[in-house]
């Protein structure tokens, strides 16, 4: 146990009494986890200037208008904006996080700023999962990452493309990625060898890279959000040996015209499979309502107001489709 007056344990050179005794904050890894978010999120006021908002105000309306018709405008804007700074300046992420270090007296603070200067583009094969980890295999340098995502055993084979940091709080050889990462399915790997070449170029066009996304089906129009739905439906069809491709396709339709603001997305990927029960697209029934919400740790209502969305999405297509 520590003493008031002995060090405090988070290595900020105070007296426990004085740091992290004084208010009561015994969990070092939040106190960690809260300074590095501080850090993260005071980039966009201390580390970018008015000219370069201008130059990526000009950026982001370019990467729209070249790029609206695969991905959606919050992906775009994310996209745009994490390759101008990480990437293409990187000098505005390094130095903002130099000057971060000089200020931190906790070393577990200064270890992950050290290995968030230098952020790369990542193009990764899912090979396994690890616990709550999914262990990625770098497309070029054939090195072996963990990222966060663990559970999602539908997405081994499948491809993860966007900026990733290292971070030892994920542990050795851990990633976290940024707001832009999106999945490339199985099926592509003609696209995933086209990135691979271009990636290899000596002067990188990352616009470029984007836009060879433009013959790949609807998914890559997903958010990561939308994107973590589809592939928790996909995990459960999986586990209960159902046909997946009916709750895909539904899935995918609704998400694509109408979008969800949802705060789990377990909650609409067990809506949708209530619906492929309800309709029969699926079959035979393993789970009832309350069944769904206990897999997916939500409440049944939850479940019953995306299934009713959902539902009533399929039926008004169904109409559509009938009266053409």
């Amino acid at each position: 146990m520590v003493g008031r007056n002995d060090a405090c344990p988070c290595g900020s050179g105070l007296k426990y009494k004085k740091c992290c005794g004084k208010t009561n904050i015994v969990n070092l890894s939040d106190v960690v986890d809260g300074e590095l978010e501080r850090i993260m999120e005071g980039f966009a006021n201390e580390g970018l200037g008015p000219r370069t908002y201008g130059e990526m105000d000009v950026r982001v309306r370019k990467w729209m208008s070249e790029l609206r018709s695969i991905f959606e405008p919050e992906l775009i804007e994310a996209i745009a904006m994490d390759s101008y700074y990480y990437l293409e300046h990187s000098e505005l992420w390094t130095s903002f996080v130099e000057k971060q270090i000089t200020k931190q007296r906790r070393q577990q603070v200064i270890d992950v700023l050290t290995d968030w200067k230098h952020p790369f583009l990542l193009l990764g094969e899912v090979t396994g999962v690890q616990g709550d980890r999914l262990v990625v295999r770098d497309s070029l340098s054939k090195e072996d990452f963990t990222l966060p995502g663990g559970g999602l055993n539908s997405v081994i084979g499948e491809w993860l493309f966007g900026i990733v940091l290292l971070d030892p709080r994920e542990g050795e050889r851990g990633l976290i990625g940024t707001s832009g990462i999106v999945f490339i399915p199985k099926s592509r790997s003609s696209l995933v060898e086209q990135l691979v070449g271009k990636m290899k170029a000596k002067d990188v066009d990352y616009l470029d890279l984007y836009t060879s996304f433009d013959h790949v089906e609807s998914l890559f129009s997903f958010t990561p959000f939308q994107s973590r739905i589809m592939h928790m439906a996909a995990q459960y069809m999986d586990q209960h040996s159902h046909d997946k491709e009916m709750v895909e396709k539904l899935l995918s339709a609704f998400l694509l015209e109408h979008g969800v603001k949802a705060k789990k997305p377990e909650a609409v990927a067990a809506g949708a499979i209530q619906v492929a029960y309800d309709f029969g697209l699926v079959g035979p029934v393993y789970s009832t309502m309350k069944d769904l919400a206990t897999y997916f740790d939500v409440s049944s209502a939850t479940v019953a107001k995306y299934r009713d969305q959902i539902g009533d999405f399929l039926v008004e297509a169904a109409s559509t489709n009938n009266k053409d």
